[in-house]
Formats: structure tokens, sequence, C-alpha cells
């Protein structure tokens, strides 16, 4: 196991020769399609609407991207969605939304999975990497997806290789990362949309209360969904 890993950014550090080598890239937490599908650019809306688009949606199983995708769909501008999850009422708002849509929600944890939600039909729609979607768009046997420029979360990523690992190990890490395909990747034309800036305050100050009340939550909706696995459509 290795001893020194260091994410960035970090202000208890200091940045020297002896610390670990470390990357940061930003990257979006978007709506993505199959454009076969779907003929138009769906919004958070639509996304909730099951009833005109039937169908799964794929939602990460993060309780700030989920709860601030829902508020989004409740007609919270993005503007306004950290301070609407710093209050109870906001809080309370999401997870309502959020419960309306439980039975259609298929959970992925990684960007990858997203992506093969996607690709192997399993959801009609679903928040997704736009780093990773617009990466292996170029694949061969992938579909056609598209990804939402507005209304999106704005994803700071960052990763360490430790200070021991030797230069040719290092440099298959890299690849293996993809950084320079990564570097290279114009994500998204942003200038002028809807976005919800990471807020490094708010998440601090508000993300292990929200991910113990999601976590509260998934365990209730999940015994719920398993009584009533035939329930109608929530939305009606």
């Amino acid at each position: 196991m290795y001893k020194k890993l260091l994410l960035y950014p970090s202000k208890d550090l200091p940045i020297t020769k002896n610390i670990c080598t470390t990357f940061y890239i930003t990257d979006y937490i978007t709506l993505a399609w199959d454009k076969r599908k779907l003929n138009f650019n769906p919004n958070w809306k639509d996304f909730w609407n099951v009833t005109q688009y039937p169908g799964k949606r794929g939602l990460q199983k993060d309780a700030v991207s989920a709860l601030s995708i829902a508020l989004m769909a409740d007609n919270v501008p993005a503007g306004k969605v950290s301070a609407a999850l710093s209050s109870p009422q906001g809080v309370k708002r999401a997870f309502r939304k959020l419960t309306q849509l439980r039975p259609y929600i298929v959970w992925w944890t990684t960007p990858k999975d997203a992506t093969l939600l996607l690709k192997n039909n399993h959801v009609l729609m679903s928040s997704a990497s736009a780093l990773n979607i617009q990466h292996n768009t170029s694949l061969k046997n992938m579909p056609p997806l598209q990804i939402q420029t507005n209304y999106i979360l704005e994803n700071n990523l960052s990763w360490g290789i430790p200070i021991n690992i030797k230069p040719s190990k290092k440099q298959q890490m890299l690849e293996n990362y993809s950084i320079k395909s990564l570097k290279k990747t114009n994500i998204l034309d942003i200038r002028g949309k809807s976005i919800i800036k990471e807020d490094v305050i708010f998440l601090q100050q508000t993300q292990s209360t929200l991910e113990n009340q999601f976590d509260q939550w998934l365990f209730l909706t999940n015994t719920s969904h398993n009584n009533n696995e035939n329930r109608q459509n929530p939305l009606d």
C-alpha cells in the first residue's frame, strides 16, 4: 500500500519535489441520450417526464449530483441550487422531486457505467460525464450519443501518482488514464450556459449531511420499491 498520495489542491502541503505528481481537470455532469431515440434536445424536465418519454433513467449515485438535478427539474435556476440545498426546505423539495422518479432510476457510480447504460439500451436518458461521453463517441460500435450543454454540473476531478513510482510505470499510468487525449479534449462550449459551479465551501459544509440523508432515502425507497414493483407511474 502506498503511504503517500496527495490530491490536488491541498492547502496543507507545500508543492515540492518530494510530493506526489498530481493532475487536475474539469469535467461536467450533463444530460446524455442516444440521438437515434430522441430527435430533440431534452432537458431535466423531460428527464422526469416518463409519461411522454417512457423508459429508465440513469443517475449518478451521489447525493449532491442527484439532488441538484432534481431541483433543476423542479424549476430551480442553476445559480440557486447550492443555496437551496443549504436549507432544510430546499433539501426536502429535492428529495420530494427525486422520489417521483425513483421507480425509473438506474444508478451509476463511474463515468464508464453511465456511458455503458446508454450504449446497451438500459436507459433512455442518463446523467453522464461529458468528458467520458465525448471521449467514447469516436470509438467503434458506439451509438451516436448527444449531451446537453445547458443546466450542467461542474465536476472537478483530481488524482495523484505516488512519489515512489518508477518513471516508466508513471508513463504507463498516464497512458492508461488517457491524460494526453483528455488535455486536448474541448469538452463543451459553456459560454453563457447555466452551470452549477463546484463550490468547495458548500461541499465542506453540506456534503456529509446530504450523503447521510441520501443513504437513508435510498434504503427507504428501495424497501418501498421492492414491495411495490407493479406500482403505477408516480407522476400521474
